[in-house]
């Protein structure tokens, strides 16, 4: 008895996470919100509707047609109903219990000539804080360029028409998935993605990989325990796979989830590995991890950039991911740095074909060449740098550089002391949204 109920659990795990993924479901998901939309008994409903219609469309032609749909309540005639109906916010409710903003940073302090500042503003939450308050938004758009960055593909669309709704000029995004920014500047032609994505900011200089024939990990695995992780999968994979594979999973609680879930997901499968979990530890001991496995894997399909997956290449621990996922670093797996796994069978004889191949494999050396943060700075200052010569604004001083370690923070101390009176006058002016502690700790 006991097997079957066991047999069945792992079946209803399969097929939820089948419908949950299936490009079937979207596009129904899709079309109901529009047809939905067709119907709603108001216009609240109708822009709720819409914009996840909008959220959920793939192909350009819908999407346009779907934002012709919008339009009145974007940039048209009533577009107070997305602040009037604080459409969206409900989902941020424990977030605006406290308005301070977080794991945000501002690159370029505003000049006394009239020349903007930028700020980076990360997450989708922070967006809200800011944009909720008039007073703050009128500011923040008078002294600064704000580049509002996304956790999440495909993103809050509510919170980009609140953003269109609140500022007058250009709407600076960094995406953290390269296959979202047409869906994002289709939007509105006042919508501009930046060159890079939101895991491209990670500092070589903390790496220290060790020689691939000395590393104490075979695979390494770094993913909060949330469902969206998957990893009932690679558990399943390796039910499959030696049991003399040493395999570590680092990860946190996340969406009531704990590591205690993936122990029994571990019984579930039948793993015979005696796996090593690593839970909620600094990032200085998850790169020194990183820096001692073989391999990295993500099983996620769909999340936002995963900045995991980005520091494994800089660790040189080749990156292994599923060939369909919808995630930012996808885009940076090639001969060089990886593999594409085909989920749709035989994902353990793949997995131990990576391992063989991956001695030759350099990442690290493809990562510091093209997705470092000195060259993620140089393409984004370029940018803002042609933006002003293009309308006339005045560039007079560059971007400073940062990173993610895990949080945004200045690479240079002098820098982060320069621009010290900046947070102070943005504490001073807002003390409610912009914490004393910030420059400090970004994360606080």
């Amino acid at each position: 008895m006991r097997h079957l109920a066991e047999a069945a659990r792992r079946t209803r795990i399969r097929a939820k996470d089948a419908v949950r993924y299936s490009p079937f479901t979207l596009r129904a998901a899709m079309g109901a919100a529009s047809v939905g939309a067709r119907l709603a008994p108001s216009a609240r409903t109708r822009v709720e509707l819409l914009l996840r219609a909008y959220r959920l469309a793939n192909a350009p032609i819908t999407r346009r047609a779907i934002r012709a749909r919008l339009d009145p309540y974007v940039e048209g005639p009533k577009a107070g109903a997305v602040r009037q109906y604080q459409i969206g916010w409900a989902r941020y409710g424990s977030f605006l219990a406290d308005p301070r903003v977080n794991r945000s940073i501002v690159l370029k302090a505003p000049r006394p000539s009239g020349e903007k500042g930028v700020l980076l503003l990360m997450f989708e939450y922070n967006w809200l804080r800011v944009l909720s308050d008039p007073a703050v938004a009128r500011y923040l758009d008078e002294a600064f360029q704000v580049v509002f960055q996304t956790s999440w593909s495909p993103t809050d669309y509510a919170l980009l028409a609140l953003a269109l709704n609140t500022l007058p000029g250009t709407i600076f995004v960094q995406a953290c998935n390269y296959g979202e920014i047409p869906a994002l500047e289709q939007f509105s032609p006042r919508v501009k993605c930046l060159p890079t994505i939101a895991c491209d900011w990670i500092n070589p200089s903390f790496y220290r990989p060790r020689p691939s024939a000395e590393r104490s990990i075979d695979i390494l695995m770094v993913a909060n325990w949330a469902p969206f992780k998957r990893h009932w999968q690679f558990l399943e994979t390796l039910s499959r796979m030696p049991r003399n594979l040493r395999v570590t999973l680092v990860g946190q609680p996340e969406a009531g989830r704990t590591r205690d879930e993936i122990l029994a997901e571990a019984a579930l499968y039948g793993v015979k590995q005696q796996l090593a979990f690593v839970d909620s530890v600094s990032i200085s001991e998850v790169t020194r991890l990183q820096c001692d496995s073989r391999v990295s894997l993500i099983f996620s399909r769909r999340e936002g950039c995963c900045v995991a997956a980005v520091e494994s290449l800089f660790a040189d621990s080749p990156l292994g991911m599923l060939r369909d996922a919808h995630v930012g670093p996808i885009a940076y797996i090639n001969e060089q740095t990886g593999v594409l796994l085909d989920p749709s069978g035989g994902l353990d004889r793949q997995l131990m074909r990576f391992l063989e191949i991956s001695p030759s494999l350099r990442p690290r050396d493809w990562a510091v060449s093209h997705i470092a943060f000195s060259r993620s700075h140089e393409r984004v200052n370029r940018m803002f740098r042609d933006h002003a010569k293009r309308h006339g604004l005045p560039w007079t001083a560059d971007l400073k550089a940062y990173c993610l370690r895990p949080y945004a923070a200045f690479v240079s101390a002098s820098d982060r002391e320069e621009m010290r009176p900046v947070y102070e006058d943005l504490h001073r002016r807002f003390p409610h949204t912009f914490s004393p502690h910030l420059i400090q700790d970004s994360k606080l």
